[in-house]
């Protein structure tokens, strides 16, 4: 009827799943039950950072890595980040040295990745000064240093949640 099928769409479009055994699961018992749904399952990160968790191991949760904007970056930080404020963390930052490590020691379940850029590429940041630059999106900070110009990308290993779709 009419009802059941209502009843079954509204079921699967507000259901979540934590892993992709509990999706395939539930995908199952409505194959089973006849339903004549018929689907795919769907991973996905949340929109809303409230409903994100950072996946602080790689083995286990399936998980994501996700490019973030610098505060979302900061939020994700855990107690071995010697940081405490935003600009606490840009300070850090700006005392890099240049080398050939693009990979820079943050809390579990984040990173960020140094690039060497062009002084086009830093003037064409948005926002800052001379020293200091940061793109419209919050998602790259530029550092002039020692006659380079450096880039930072900031990311975050976010939880995969599972959504039946069909």
């Amino acid at each position: 009827t009419g009802s059941s099928v209502t009843k079954v769409k509204k079921w699967i479009d507000n259901r979540t799943f934590k892993t992709r055994a509990e999706a395939e699961k539930a995908k199952k018992d409505l194959e089973l039950k006849t339903t004549g749904w018929s689907g795919e399952i769907v991973s996905f990160v949340p929109k809303n950072p409230e409903n994100r968790s950072v996946v602080r191991s790689r083995h286990g949760r399936d998980y994501q890595t996700t490019y973030v904007n610098v505060f979302e970056w900061l939020a994700a930080q855990n107690d071995s980040f010697p940081a405490d404020t935003p600009e606490e963390a840009l300070a850090l930052l700006k005392t890099l040295r240049r080398g050939d490590s693009t990979e820079i020691k943050t809390s579990k379940g984040t990173g960020v990745t140094q690039t060497r850029v062009s002084k086009d590429e830093f003037y064409s940041a948005q926002y800052g000064d001379d020293q200091l630059r940061l793109s419209a999106d919050l998602k790259s900070f530029y550092i002039a240093y020692n006659h380079g110009w450096y880039k930072f990308t900031f990311s975050v290993n976010y939880a995969v949640k599972y959504r039946l779709k069909g």
